[in-house]
């Protein structure tokens, strides 16, 4: 039997440097994820319970609000905690990137600057602005989170994809072939290098490596060195958008959760309406990452064969669809348009090149469980929508949102992130260069890992605590500077009668 988890932390160099990076960079993702979520969701509901005049919309927003000032601080910890990690664990990675791709890591200074003001003038002005000035800090926040993350991922994508990759592999031959780049020599003439061509010029010549790359640089400008790539602002979109979908559904959770316990008191109607809006949500969201998700696996079998092998196990003796006659030729027909095209073989793989095979697993437990959510999501339309009630089996399910949507993100980051080893940058830096030197304490992990644990069930408990509250009130008459006027638009007051619908569970 194939011995996934030996190749993956033992073939692959440095895996326990990689392992306590997985945990620090997990955690924050897990975070992150909510940080950027909570607070779109809460600029959404706000603007839509103004457009409706609806109290318990605006009630909605207000406790999202309150989440997102405590996600937000304890994002910002473990955010800074990942940069020191990265400084401390691969400062080789750190000194190519500052060199040559620091602009994306510059701008996300003043982008963070930006998200530190308006999240929490966000928070402390409700019911002291007016509200189209609220609303407008909360846009900035919100325009803050997402310049920040797609300013990272832009430095993340770069690794998979780095600037003048071009496609090499050919699907009608199924022979690998080694990655390449478009760059510029010192006297300003176009090249194409491949991996073994530049590691010769580095292992002969370290400063004529520096050299090209300045010239790239010279040529390609800051910008367009890291921004020309087409797959930049498909990949930050596609996290960004995974962010919000997963705070959707785990607010889901926690909403069919509390509309069982409040069942026949005069708290089930605000649930229901919770219910029914964030299905709603999380159906648009997640039809949007579904098509993100369709674009950046277009890219992932044009420029990284070698990743696309290793998910799909084109691997003899591996149980994967790829492998499996008539469905493997869907396969090729989703990866390439054709199914008499062929993914690159698995052991026609250098050593040097092969990423884990466990990705395959990783990878189509991940795409079942999206699946079996995209099902869950029509299930709950077709009740809420069409028959009026919940089937009780339905509704205990939905308990596990929370849980599922982290396996489904979490599978696919690692999917991302896995793909490209061994290397830390795709044919050009491996990991044994980018990482530091000297052997890791093995209690440096354990605390590591320990510390992660308590940090993420601390702020589950806040965020426990914060959806009990009982004291987050929406009093109209409080509020002098938000005097809206009814809707009297057909769509709005089909809306809110729609919203306002009582479901019976059965």
């Amino acid at each position: 039997m194939q011995d996934f988890f030996g190749q993956w932390w033992g073939t692959i160099p440095q895996g326990t440097l990689r392992g306590l990076s997985e945990v620090g960079i997990t955690t924050h993702w897990i975070i992150l994820q909510f940080s950027i979520g909570i607070l779109t969701v809460a600029l959404i509901t706000e603007a839509l319970a103004y457009w409706l005049k609806d109290k318990d919309l605006l009630k909605m927003a207000r406790t999202y609000t309150k989440l997102s000032v405590v996600i937000f601080a304890v994002g910002s910890a473990t955010g800074s905690l990942s940069e020191f990690g990265l400084l401390l664990f691969w400062p080789g990675f750190l000194e190519l990137v500052g060199k040559y791709y620091f602009i994306p890591l510059y701008l996300e200074v003043f982008a963070f600057m930006a998200e530190v003001v308006f999240v929490y003038m966000y928070y402390y002005t409700w019911k002291r602005v007016t509200r189209k000035k609220h609303l407008f800090m909360g846009f900035m926040a919100v325009l803050g989170l997402w310049a920040s993350s797609l300013l990272i991922m832009t430095v993340n994508t770069l690794m998979s994809y780095p600037p003048g990759l071009i496609q090499t592999y050919n699907p009608s031959q199924g022979v690998w072939t080694q990655p390449a780049y478009r760059l510029y020599l010192p006297d300003g003439t176009q090249t194409i290098m491949t991996t073994t061509e530049i590691r010769n010029v580095i292992a002969a010549d370290p400063s004529r490596y520096h050299a090209i790359l300045n010239a790239t640089l010279s040529h390609e400008g800051v910008y367009g060195i890291v921004f020309n790539s087409p797959i930049v602002l498909i990949s930050a979109f596609h996290a960004i958008f995974a962010g919000v979908t997963v705070t959707i559904f785990s607010i889901l959770g926690v909403y069919m959760w509390r509309y069982l316990k409040f069942r026949g008191t005069k708290l089930e109607s605000y649930y229901v309406k919770g219910i029914k809006y964030q299905t709603v949500m999380g159906t648009i969201f997640l039809v949007i990452e579904g098509i993100f998700g369709h674009y950046i696996a277009s890219y992932v079998s044009q420029y990284n064969p070698e990743k696309l092998a290793a998910i799909e196990g084109t691997k003899p003796g591996i149980l994967s669809p790829s492998n499996i006659p008539f469905i493997d030729q869907f396969v090729r027909f989703l990866a390439y348009g054709d199914p008499n095209k062929t993914i690159l073989p698995y052991n026609s793989i250098p050593s040097n090149f092969q990423p884990p095979l466990i990705l395959v697993y990783f990878y189509y437990i991940k795409i079942m469980l999206a699946s079996l959510l995209f099902l869950n999501v029509l299930l709950l339309m077709y009740f809420i929508f069409r028959k009026k009630y919940l089937p009780k089996i339905l509704v205990y399910i939905n308990l596990t949102l929370p849980l599922w949507v982290q396996l489904i993100s979490n599978f696919g980051w690692i999917v991302r992130e896995a793909g490209r080893k061994p290397w830390t940058i795709y044919g050009i830096l491996s990991v044994d260069e980018a990482a530091r030197k000297g052997p890791v304490p093995t209690w440096v992990f354990v605390g590591v890992f320990v510390y992660s644990f308590v940090l993420l069930s601390v702020l589950f408990g806040l965020i426990y605590i914060i959806f009990r509250m009982k004291n987050i009130k929406f009093d109209e008459s409080d509020d002098q500077n938000d005097k809206i006027k009814r809707p009297k638009d057909k769509l709005s007051t089909k809306i809110e009668v729609i919203l306002s619908e009582n479901l019976e569970m059965r």
